[in-house]
């Protein structure tokens, strides 16, 4: 990968990481229920992703 390329998209994504987007309402009328974060999926789902389960 280029290096202009790979920069650009470590700097997006390091901006995603500081102000992650906020979920819109859009989700909850498609899937019927309320939208949430990767944080808050990762949470729900802890058991699932790690070893001590």
């Amino acid at each position: 990968m280029p290096y202009d390329i790979a920069e650009h998209l470590l700097g997006y994504q390091a901006e995603y990481a500081e102000e992650p987007p906020t979920v819109p309402p859009d989700v909850e009328r498609v899937l019927g229920k309320p939208g949430r974060t990767l944080a808050q999926w990762a949470t729900d789902h802890r058991a699932d992703l790690t070893q001590d389960s």
